[in-house]
């Protein structure tokens, strides 16, 4: 099977360690591995055809995405989905979409002004992210005044900033498995690889299922903090980068040979269906 990866990062990169021993996998099972870097490589787009059997997308920065409509609008097969992956960029949108299906989030709104926030909200610390932030990116928390005259002019997707523990929650979503890894939180911009696999609670087992089937991901990264009224769901993402999770690799290899199998032996939707699902992504 001929397997194309499209990567923010060459292969070899020590900050995507399990993304390496994927690829490893994949090769050990006979898999034929193509990488598109859009980041380093030369791709042009007149020229670039979904010649691959299938495709697994980070899809986490707007070139990538971008990489991932234009091969979906070509006929590739892609996992997770192009539309799945539009959809969990859009930090709002994913917000609202977890409130409508009872799952625990902050209270979240978007705001004009910053110093609106904090009362709106009714929380005493309020935390800006951008809409369609990645990586921590463009992250700000205001605990006092003064914080809110220094946020960056609107408008604001905002949440209250209510947690009680001390590490960040990690879940992760393989298929049918689910992960939790405490990490501890980044200390500045040092963002932290490690981390420990611990059980997973039923709660936090019955979230994540829930979250992958709302958004149709067969594999997902939830943030999960511990806040004074319980969990709440604070971040998705459609592919994380797995760390902490035992055997990552092999059941990544596992779970993504299953699904492109079964959906190379389906019968494709017609090009016209595949390209109202991109437009409608971005609506």
């Amino acid at each position: 099977m001929r397997i194309g990866l499209l990567l923010d990062r060459p292969l070899g990169d020590p900050l995507s360690p399990v993304i390496n021993q994927f690829a490893g996998e994949l090769s050990k099972r006979n898999c034929d591995i193509v990488c598109l870097l859009p980041s380093v490589d030369f791709i042009d787009l007149g020229g670039l055809a979904a010649d691959c059997d299938f495709y697994v997308s980070k899809a986490c920065t707007d070139a990538l995405l971008a990489l991932t409509g234009i091969l979906h609008d070509r006929g590739a097969h892609i996992f997770n989905s192009f539309a799945a992956s539009c959809y969990v960029r859009d930090k709002a949108r994913v917000t609202a979409a977890l409130m409508a299906a009872g799952i625990p989030v902050p209270n979240s709104c978007i705001v004009g002004n910053a110093m609106r926030a904090r009362a709106g909200l009714g929380a005493a610390s309020v935390i800006f992210k951008p809409i369609r932030g990645t990586k921590g990116q463009g992250i700000q928390i205001a605990e006092r005044d003064e914080d809110l005259r220094g946020i960056d002019g609107g408008p604001h997707f905002a949440q209250t900033y209510d947690t009680i523990g001390d590490d960040d929650i990690k879940v992760y979503v393989i298929g049918d498995e689910v992960f939790t890894v405490r990490r501890q939180p980044p200390v500045g911009a040092v963002q932290k690889l490690d981390g420990q696999c611990c059980p997973c609670s039923v709660e936090i087992r019955d979230i994540a299922r829930s979250i992958s089937r709302l958004f149709d991901l067969d594999v997902c990264g939830i943030d999960i903090v511990e806040t004074s009224r319980g969990l709440a769901v604070v971040d998705v993402n459609s592919f994380p980068r797995f760390v902490g999770v035992p055997y990552a690799a092999e059941r990544l290899a596992d779970c993504i040979l299953a699904r492109a199998s079964r959906r190379l032996a389906s019968r494709g939707r017609p090009r016209a269906q595949r390209m109202s699902e991109s437009v409608a992504a971005f609506l």
